[in-house]
């Protein structure tokens, strides 16, 4: 997998430092871009900006739509880049608070769990504040379980 990924983004790599070079671009374009995220995907992929403010790009992609489409979309990925922060901050901090204030030995989520769906677990596990869970491992999931160790799963949405 890695090397495939390392492929794709030595394709990308290469042809936007022909296109930059041949097209004599400033030195102040390649700083503008120093906090931006590009994820390079298969050559089928589409070219599009992520809800977290990363550009998926194919590796396909020919340089010239590419820097056409950052320069286009270069405010927006900020924009979104800042909000999925603010987002993840205050999932960490009400994470937090549950686990405390629940008096959770242990409160994490699954990787397929979102920021958005940990934080409104949470914020309804700090509304209901089901006693029973104190001194429990809790895990936000898509499902209900209980595991051998103890490790208690709920759906993020759980009723």
């Amino acid at each position: 997998m890695g090397m495939v990924y390392s492929q794709r983004l030595l394709k990308l790599v290469t042809s936007l430092v022909s296109f930059v070079r041949a097209n004599c671009f400033p030195e102040s374009f390649a700083k503008s871009l120093k906090d931006l995220n590009l994820v390079a995907e298969s050559e089928s992929a589409a070219l599009k900006l992520s809800t977290t403010g990363q550009f998926v790009v194919p590796a396909s992609c020919s340089a010239e739509v590419l820097v056409n489409f950052i320069h286009r979309n270069k405010a927006e990925a900020q924009t979104r880049q800042s909000e999925h922060q603010r987002r993840k901050d205050k999932e960490k901090r009400i994470t937090k608070q549950c686990k405390e204030e629940l008096g959770l030995l242990f409160l994490a989520k699954e990787s397929g769990i979102s920021v958005e769906q940990m934080t409104a677990s949470c914020e309804k596990l700090l509304i209901e504040r089901p006693a029973a869970l104190a001194e429990h491992r809790l895990r936000v999931a898509q499902y209900y379980s209980v595991m051998q160790g103890g490790d208690i799963f709920i759906p993020w949405h759980w009723e």
